[in-house]
């Protein structure tokens, strides 16, 4: 029996992008590159955590033209990132949850290839890919040391290894929320302790908090194509006090304790050594160890022109 191209799309998982919306500048594009995503079957979640209707209004000009369904949801009261986040993977209804700050921007073809990378590899608990730094006007910023793809092509990394380097390194080449996407059952099963390690809370990396337990189950598949802008505006910097010496301190170092009181931080061998593999249908499923640290500097060049922040 033959199928036409219609009958498969509709048989691909359903893909659920959650967005927390509470600014407005960079929205109009955000959502348009989302009606621009080449996979054929997703649905919107918006959860508005803004003060009047400016959103609204936004998100209904967009759902005219949007070839599958827009949900938008004004939040009761104030749930801030975390909370709009919460909210949106109970309402979602897909398979798959792909993230996107209100702020950042999806390539065309960011959707099905990450969902092409999980389904392609049994024992993957994400998939990810390299991102470029954009500035308030979209212009493409250096890379720092956690941008920079310390490997040659798309890679399978091991994922309970990985978490044990995190133990000792928190560097997040993996990427923001905004450039993974996962399991909407596993990131249910982690409750409304999402960004939280051993009861607590970890601030500044709390998505290194998400991926550190999706990671205990599973491999990370890291594709090698920027198919996320993510945007450091100069008032996101400023906020919150961003732009101060050592702020996030704190976060990184909850994190590394948190993944050690566990027991996820391997106890024998070199911590750096992650074992990865190619993910090209052309060379061999094996995975060889890899030093984490040295590819990272290496693919930054010379490490001092490199910011570690």
């Amino acid at each position: 029996m033959m199928h036409h191209p219609e009958d498969r799309s509709a048989t691909r998982a359903l893909v659920s992008i959650v967005m927390p919306a509470y600014k407005l500048r960079y929205l109009d594009e955000a959502l348009t590159s989302v009606v621009l995503q080449s996979y054929p079957r997703l649905e919107l979640i918006v959860c508005d955590d803004s003060a009047n209707a400016s959103i609204e209004q936004c998100v209904a000009r967009h759902a005219l033209e949007c070839p599958f369904p827009i949900r938008y949801f004004r939040n009761p009261a104030r749930l801030g990132e975390l909370g709009s986040k919460l909210r949106g993977i109970g309402l979602a209804q897909g398979e798959y949850i792909k993230f996107l700050h209100d702020d950042d921007v999806l390539q065309p073809d960011c959707i099905a290839q990450l969902v092409e990378a999980i389904e392609r590899n049994p024992g993957t608990a994400m998939a990810s890919s390299r991102r470029v730094r954009i500035d308030d006007d979209g212009q493409p910023l250096p890379d720092i040391l956690a941008t920079c793809f310390p490997f040659a092509d798309d890679v399978l990394i091991d994922g309970p290894e990985l978490v044990s380097f995190l133990a000792d390194h928190t560097i997040n080449f993996i990427g923001e929320p905004s450039c993974v996407l996962a399991r909407r059952a596993d990131l249910l099963a982690l409750g409304n302790e999402l960004m939280a390690l051993n009861g607590k809370t970890i601030h500044w990396v709390g998505d290194l908090a998400i991926y550190v337990k999706l990671l205990r189950h599973g491999n990370l598949a890291m594709l090698a194509s920027p198919l996320t802008q993510f945007r450091v505006s100069s008032a996101q910097f400023s906020q919150g006090g961003r732009d101060q010496p050592g702020i996030g301190d704190q976060g990184h170092e909850d994190l590394r304790q948190g993944i050690r009181q566990l027991g996820w931080r391997r106890e024998t061998g070199d911590n750096r050594l992650v074992r990865v593999a190619p993910l090209s249908p052309h060379k061999a499923r094996v995975f060889k160890p890899v030093d984490l640290v040295n590819a990272l500097m290496q693919s930054a060049g010379m490490a001092e022109r490199v910011s570690m922040t």
